[in-house]
């Protein structure tokens, strides 16, 4: 059964950016299961990005991760995976 961790990896995995990673899924199930992405999964609220995404809310979904990258664990999680794509 999948967690909302290796859902979250699988929805990102499949965006067109996400498929350039696809072979570092295990690094990036590292980084979100590490100290800040567990912080960073505390603090957001799944079910209304669930709800959201299902919806097509744009802007409810990019507000929830726009703030949630302002934090230091999300510009550190950002930083790590922009590092990845190099």
């Amino acid at each position: 059964m999948k967690d909302d961790i290796s859902s979250a990896v699988d929805d990102f995995l499949s965006t067109d950016k996400g498929k350039k990673l696809a072979a570092r899924r295990p690094e990036l199930e590292r980084l979100a299961r590490g100290e800040d992405g567990r912080r960073l999964f505390a603090m957001l609220d799944m079910e209304t990005m669930k709800k959201a995404a299902q919806g097509g809310d744009i802007r409810t979904l990019s507000a929830l991760i726009s703030s949630a990258l302002k934090t230091e664990e999300g510009a550190r999680i950002a930083q790590q995976i922009k590092d990845m794509t190099k």
